[in-house]
């Protein structure tokens, strides 16, 4: 959720990344501060777009997205610091080449060396190929995070959704809802020009922005009118889907009696039973829905069918 926010990167590209795409390296505090300000730079090599897939080891350096992510002090909301998160996976997993660089206080203590400009902390050889997102398994002592095996692609989208109903969100949230929300956000502020959101977001000019991710949402055209100061501030917040957000929402049906009422309901029960003849159809046939994806008879059968149950 973190990275898909401030990267705007799709699933794919988020779960491929490796602890040899991530750089961790202190600088000298800008406002003259003692302490060295932490700087993590992450090389998305995965991304798809105008320019194809990305592989490392095919294509120049230059034309891969690299996003550095400074620490933030005074951190106002931990739950959403990078920091916190990939730091901690880092020291537990004993990552950093310096042997006695095992906490975070160790690491706070570093300084740069007097003449040098920045500190580069490297990460062991050996743990190149290592995935940042990885699954959890069940050992003896309980469960853990997996060394090797990468989260699953389909688990992403399932925990953000999931975080979503938690929250009380009314529309579903998914890795998209963050690309589009970054997409926006960077559409809307004065310090990123239209070329770099379209090379954040992988497209190859501003009409791809224009017509998928744009907000429907018009700002606040009665200021601009009437010559008056916009309210920026509500305005955002009035276009968010944060403002759906109610706790009291039901995230599932608790008795019998009312799952059984919306089981009597005919806006279930009609798409409810289109979906059962259809898949009984495609097995006899020995077909999948997805394989007849564009094909004239995916048109005629099954168009109006899954446009019905989404409704």
């Amino acid at each position: 959720m973190q990275l898909a926010g401030i990267t705007g990167n799709q699933p794919a590209a988020l779960l491929a990344v490796r602890y040899r795409h991530i750089k961790v390296t202190l600088l000298p505090d800008p406002e003259g501060g003692e302490q060295p300000r932490v700087l993590i730079e992450i090389v998305f090599h995965h991304t798809k777009g105008y320019l194809g897939e990305k592989d490392a080891y095919a294509i120049p350096y230059h034309v891969l997205n690299e996003f550095g992510i400074p620490d933030i002090p005074n951190e106002p909301c931990l739950l959403l610091c990078p920091h916190i998160t990939m730091l901690a996976l880092l020291l537990a997993d004993q990552a950093f080449a310096i042997p006695s660089l095992t906490s975070p206080e160790q690491l706070f203590r570093l300084r740069i060396a007097p003449g040098q400009k920045q500190l580069p902390v490297p990460l062991k050889e050996e743990m190149a190929e290592r995935p940042l997102f990885r699954r959890c398994k069940n050992t003896v002592g309980g469960i853990q995070i997996s060394e090797e095996q990468v989260l699953a692609d389909t688990a992403l989208p399932t925990q953000m959704t999931n975080l979503g109903i938690i929250t009380g969100m009314e529309l579903p949230t998914g890795p998209y809802t963050f690309r589009r929300g970054n997409g926006q956000t960077l559409d809307n502020s004065s310090e990123i020009t239209d070329a770099q959101r379209n090379i954040v977001l992988q497209h190859q000019n501003s009409s791809v922005f224009q017509k998928n991710y744009a907000s429907r949402y018009m700002p606040d055209t009665q200021a601009a009118y009437r010559g008056l100061k916009p309210q920026t501030t509500l305005m955002r917040a009035a276009s968010g889907m944060s403002r759906t957000i109610d706790p009291r929402r039901p995230r599932k049906l608790n008795l019998a009696p009312q799952q059984a009422e919306v089981d009597r309901q005919p806006k279930v029960r009609l798409p409810r039973r289109r979906l059962k003849s259809l898949l009984q159809t495609f097995q006899k046939q020995k077909r999948s829905i997805a394989s007849t994806k564009g094909t004239p008879s995916c048109t005629i059968t099954i168009d109006k069918p899954i446009k019905l149950i989404a409704t």
